[in-house]
């Protein structure tokens, strides 16, 4: 049996391929991905439809187990959605529906055409991401071709087509009218499978919930330092600080974004109390689209009450790292690499501060770097959980999640120990 075998590279292309960097080679793809973006959008503005007819779903075929099947056609679906009529080979459906809840049936129709807000680059580049492909995945176990295949490259196809569509946009009806194939199976088993797990997910979630709102129900009764009470904590929410704010934008070598600093300033130096003018620190780290002036009038109210406040900006999963996205000038959501970045940051912009000689002034007192707070928001949560030392299960994350996930957590692991723990002065 004769074996083919690729022919050998020229050795311009080898030597060519030696001398590019990472970093060249990172932006030769996105810019070869981009040009093919735009050619597919090129070829959608300018080539009409009606000339280059397409398949397309024209019936959906509800599987139970390899055996019960029942199907309905997609034209079927249109007229009850567009007319609100009811054909006969849909009846059976609907009376089922309605006899589980009477509303749901006005509910599905107003589902099925609802528009999401996105155009075709947005879609296109978010269906290319390790997230986006991860999420096309699972939607293409439950919703497969006519031959029972996985539906996940004619579900990323269809919702592109769709958001192409200037007329009806990215709706689920259209989605489906553009699946690349005459029929769409629904793997209910797997559907209800899905549907389980993130009840599930659900479940804990609530029952985490309930357990935190137990614990601030049982401190919310217990007696506070200095004959405070719950009230007057409570009411600190509103009540205006006693110091002016100072806001410093700082360009440190440990972050590519600038630093905004936070901190309290009185009035001068004759009644400057030295003794009182060292201003315990809080740290700001936003979530994933957010940026670091995302928290600005927490920033504020904080300053304004004694606190000296450094606001972070992530910019693996910032506001512009998401505009990127959307524009096409990168392919991810999110690196794997910033859930070990972000609180290397916060450690390492700590450090750089700690030497910063503009902090340290008469009318501003003096940052406490041994007394340091992290607040997070979302992704800042899990930021400021692994500052303050939180080990990765990484036990739960090999059962939760895939392999590559749990990789990615192990090299955070080995990692991690550079990040400044609790009792690192």
């Amino acid at each position: 049996m004769t074996r083919l075998t690729p022919a050998p590279p020229t050795p311009i292309l080898s030597r060519l391929k030696h001398r590019l960097s990472s970093k060249a080679k990172r932006y030769l793809h996105r810019f070869a991905w981009g040009c093919g973006v735009g050619l597919i959008q090129l070829a959608l503005a300018l080539s009409p439809t009606a000339t280059k007819p397409s398949p397309a779903a024209d019936k959906i075929t509800f599987s139970l187990g390899a055996t019960i099947e029942r199907s309905i056609s997609v034209e079927s679906l249109e007229i009850y959605v567009s007319e609100g009529r009811i054909t006969e080979e849909l009846k059976p459906y609907i009376d089922y529906i309605e006899r589980i809840d009477p509303n749901a049936t006005t509910q599905i129709r107003a589902l099925l055409t609802q528009r999401a807000d996105l155009d075709v680059v947005t879609v296109a580049q978010f269906a290319y991401t390790p997230q986006g492909e991860y999420l096309l995945n699972q939607a293409g176990e439950v919703f497969r071709t006519g031959a029972r295949l996985s539906g996940q490259k004619g579900l990323r196809s269809a919702a592109i087509l769709s958001a192409a569509d200037t007329q009806t946009g990215l709706t689920i009806l259209n989605v489906i009218q553009k699946f690349p194939t005459p029929v769409l199976r629904v793997d209910i088993r797997r559907g209800l499978s899905i549907v389980n797990q993130v009840g599930e997910a659900f479940e804990r979630s609530d029952a985490a919930l309930a357990v935190i709102q137990q614990i601030a129900l049982e401190n919310a009764t217990k007696e506070f330092p200095d004959d405070t009470t719950p009230g007057e904590l409570t009411a600190l929410a509103t009540q205006p600080g006693i110091y002016s704010v100072r806001r410093f934008s700082l360009n440190l070598k440990s972050s590519v974004k600038p630093v905004d600093v936070y901190v309290p300033q009185v009035s001068s130096f004759s009644t400057f109390d030295s003794s009182k003018g060292i201003w315990p620190t809080v740290v700001i780290s936003h979530g994933l689209g957010n940026d670091r002036r995302t928290f600005t009038y927490l920033s504020m109210f904080l300053a304004a009450h004694g606190y000296a406040v450094v606001n972070l900006e992530h910019r693996g999963s910032s506001a512009e790292q998401i505009n990127a996205l959307v524009s096409a000038r990168t392919n991810e959501v999110v690196s794997d690499d910033d859930f070990i970045n972000r609180p290397l940051l916060v450690s390492d912009v700590l450090d750089e501060l700690e030497q910063t000689s503009v902090l340290k002034n008469q009318t501003i007192g003096t940052i406490d770097f041994n007394n340091v707070g992290v607040i997070g928001q979302s992704f800042g949560g899990y930021t400021a959980l692994a500052v303050a030392g939180a080990p990765v299960n990484l036990d739960l994350l090999r059962t939760e999640c895939p392999p590559s996930r749990a990789i990615a957590s192990s090299i955070f692991t080995t990692r991690a120990s550079k990040v400044r723990s609790p009792s690192t002065p």
